[in-house]
């Protein structure tokens, strides 16, 4: 009796399998080579209709995260004043998690973005890595506030005057941030300033 159910149950899979391989080899003749589907060709900004202040203004945040992670990476490692180690800390912290945000809104806008920092932004990091403690502490806060004021400066025009909704909405929703991060640069500073 078990020899029947097994016998039975052999042959149902075999009939199962039987049909799976016809059914696969029908299927074949009606595969399409994935080159025979028109695709859409890729956009760039201009396609998109996204002017290129807008273009501009993302390539040009995705500079600025780059270079406040890179420099806040440093601070944790050249200094030993526990405000300047927190500033550099917030500043690699914040500025990945918008970098990221920066790259999400690039790729949906079909925007490419550098993938190292600019000259001026490795120049500002070659000042100040033989730098150490107090010399460090005060280079790296007077680079912060002024940074920090004219990348507020950058992100006010975008959500005044930027074209495309989204980058626009963006800059405004990073101000605040931005506003912290100046805050804490000048408190840093001042710090630094009365600790000569």
């Amino acid at each position: 009796m078990r020899y029947l159910f097994f016998k039975r149950e052999i042959a149902l899979f075999l009939i199962s399998i039987m049909a799976m391989l016809t059914l696969s080899c029908n299927e074949k003749d009606r595969m399409v080579n994935a080159t025979d589907i028109p695709s859409e060709p890729h956009q760039d900004a201009t396609a998109m209709n996204i002017n290129e202040p807008d273009a501009q203004f993302l390539k040009e945040a995705a500079d600025v995260n780059m270079e406040e992670i890179k420099l806040g990476e440093l601070a944790q490692k050249n200094t030993t004043t526990p405000e300047i180690i927190a500033l550099g800390k917030m500043m690699f912290d914040e500025h990945t998690k918008s970098l990221m945000e920066v790259k999400e809104l690039a790729e949906k806008k079909h925007i490419s973005l550098p993938n190292e920092t600019n000259p001026t932004a490795e120049g500002d990091y070659q000042k100040l890595v033989d730098k150490k403690n107090h010399d460090f502490d005060k280079n790296y806060t007077d680079l912060m506030v002024t940074g920090h004021k004219q990348t507020i400066d950058k992100f006010e025009n975008e959500s005044r005057k930027g074209q495309d909704d989204d980058i626009k909405k963006w800059a405004a929703a990073t101000l605040p941030v931005l506003n912290i991060h100046l805050s804490h640069s000048i408190t840093s500073k001042e710090k630094c300033e009365s600790m000569k």
